[in-house]
């Protein structure tokens, strides 16, 4: 019959090992809440005027009929007091910018926007954001990144339409009105049964940050108010041509004290219904869209009706939009953020702006503070070493540094339980029938000897919580991206040694190294590890010294080598910690031998 204390052992190895497997997917895609904004909504920067264009008879009235998004009566609103706005850009000539245009009309025109963390590429076609490079500073490094906007291009960020139906969401060809390097300005012109509808968009770059003002106007230069919707890009990242399980996107918005996951393609998924539209009555803080890396999000000054979010499957490939539905009114601008999932710059617009923006991690608060904790030691290291590699080995032995006198600990009691076996043994067989006596005698012999039958199972529970903070910190951190160590060429993916010419089973086409080698260090410190073993927990000791390495090898095999390189050296050192302490004790008894 097993003891209280070894079903207890072999219950947390188990839950040990079942924890890797389903707790750290629980724990990498929760909604999480966060603290009450102090000074409600973020107020908006002040927004730029569109100029007016005051001529008449431009290039766009062939455009009218040619691809104008439907709009019933209803959704436009013409005030009774007129609110003219200024005349057109110093500097420009209208008729010259006719002629210009006419040459160019209904043909797409390139043109870009640079500031100090942004280089964006805008299209005439639909007046959209095009390509985004986004630079950021790691410490020592300036990284620009290749581009990271890409989708469905009728949803593209800073589209807008006045119908969710794709047939439409035309494709205007917007006139550039003004490009003086800080501001782009967009016109052009669409028919609305019978009326004509002008719309001004002007962007301008502010570090992460990129504006857009929206301007409707009657053909008489008049403003007008419009029912709308604008969209906040399908897709954000490097395009690639094949995804891994963690090229997952988030499509989120934020109110109040929450953030909230509306339609995800994460894990969770598959046990909710599959929507296809979300339409959310509510005036949001934020919308977003986020993958590993990178985070698109809009802020709206204008009235917010609803928060939209869809999904569209195109070329065997789903795209997650987001967009909002607005309300008819004065105020027309908005904020798209471009951000890196950098924890230090998030932190900075928490203290800058109070913009909440370290949600977008999706984790729980205990899990964001233990994987931040994490990150700042790394960073340190990262200051001295100026490698990653370097630094998750130096953390690593650190933490095993840490709880060296636990681990001591534990082993003594772990030998000391294995040398009494035998009374143990006899205990067992003397009151087999008797099972109070038997736990009796047991605790009687725990205290006769001074030892704790649960000393080496609490080491045993540390190393969850750290897997698990280690994972939801690499799975996320942007500045691992491309980073190579060793063989590895990029601590975010897995590794690759070399290439099979065909798909194998479980393993398909990539040979990874590291879970080989995370496996059979698992599969030595098992074997080093002191174990008390009885006829009846034989068999649960031969699956935890060799069913629960291979489990690991699979269920690690297309994890972040970042995190196997962590597990991989936490292993070692643990070796190396076992054997340090057999040969401490060795010398302890010799010397105590010699004195005697």
């Amino acid at each position: 019959m097993q003891s209280r204390e070894d079903k207890l052992r072999y219950f947390l190895a188990i839950l040990l090992s079942l924890g890797v497997l389903f707790f750290w997917t629980f724990f990498s895609n929760p909604p999480d809440s966060k603290p009450a904004q102090e000074n409600g909504k973020k107020e908006a920067a002040p927004a730029p005027t569109a100029p007016r264009d005051q001529s008449e008879g431009s290039v766009f009235d062939e455009q009218e009929n040619s691809g104008g998004n439907a709009l019933k009566e209803e959704d436009i609103f013409v005030p009774e007091e007129k609110n003219e706005l200024p005349p057109g850009t110093a500097g420009v000539d209208s008729s010259s910018r006719e002629t210009n245009a006419a040459k160019k009309r209904l043909t797409e025109e390139l043109v870009s926007l640079e500031g100090e963390n942004l280089k964006i590429e805008f299209s005439s076609k639909n007046a959209v954001v095009k390509k985004v490079f986004l630079t950021y500073s790691n410490f020592r490094d300036r990284i620009t990144t290749p581009n990271i906007e890409y989708g469905l291009p009728q949803y593209a960020t800073g589209n807008i339409a006045f119908s969710l139906n794709d047939e439409n969401i035309g494709d205007n060809y917007y006139e550039i009105v003004e490009n003086n390097g800080k501001r782009l300005v967009f016109r052009t012109k669409i028919s609305i049964e019978n009326r004509s509808l002008v719309i001004y968009k002007t962007y301008s770059l502010d570090k992460y940050k990129l504006n857009l003002d929206v301007r409707f106007q009657d053909e008489n230069g008049e403003e007008v108010r419009v029912n709308y919707y604008l969209f906040n890009g399908s897709d954000i990242g490097v395009k690639k041509a094949t995804r891994n399980i963690f090229d997952i996107t988030e499509i989120s918005y934020t109110q109040g004290d929450n953030t909230e996951t509306v339609l995800s393609k994460g894990f969770f998924s598959f046990f909710s219904e599959d929507k296809d539209k979300e339409e959310l009555s509510l005036d949001p803080d934020w919308i977003s869209i986020d993958n590993r890396f990178y985070i698109r999000l809009v802020t709206s000054k204008a009235p917010v009706d609803k928060a939209i979010f869809l999904k569209k499957d195109q070329n065997n490939q789903e795209y997650s939009i987001t967009g909002y539905k607005l309300k008819s009114g004065n105020e027309n601008f908005f904020t798209f953020y471009f951000l890196p999932k950098q924890r230090s710059l998030l932190d900075e617009f928490y203290d800058e702006e109070k913009a909440y923006f370290f949600n977008l991690f999706h984790q729980y608060k205990f899990m964001r503070i233990l994987s931040n904790i994490l990150y700042f030691f790394i960073q340190e290291i990262y200051r001295f070493v100026n490698n990653y590699g370097w630094s998750i080995l130096i953390i690593t032995m650190l933490l095993k540094i840490s709880i060296l006198p636990l681990t001591h600990k534990s082993m003594k009691s772990m030998k000391r339980m294995q040398e009494l076996s035998p009374k143990m043994k006899a205990i067992r067989n003397n009151f087999k029938n008797n099972p109070q006596k038997l736990n009796a005698e047991m605790m009687n012999l725990y205290r006769k000897e001074k030892i704790n039958p649960l000393g080496g199972c609490v080491p045993m529970l540390i190393p969850l919580p750290i897997f698990i903070a280690f994972y939801s910190l690499f799975r996320n951190m942007v500045e691992l991206q491309g980073v190579p160590f060793l063989w590895i060429t990029d601590l975010s993916l897995p590794d690759v040694l070399f290439r099979f010419d065909t798909s194998l089973p479980l393993i398909g086409m990539d040979f990874h190294l590291l879970p080989f080698v995370m496996t059979i260090t698992s599969f030595a410190q098992s074997m080093m590890t002191p174990q008390t073993t009885t006829p009846e927990n034989r068999q649960q000791i031969i699956m935890m010294k060799y069913f629960l390495p291979v489990f690991f090898l699979f269920i690690s095999w297309s994890m972040p080598s970042a995190l196997i390189l962590f597990w991989m050296a936490q292993n070692l050192f643990s070796i190396a910690q076992m054997l340090f302490i057999k040969v401490y004790d060795r010398k302890k008894v010799s010397l105590k031998n010699a004195r005697i």
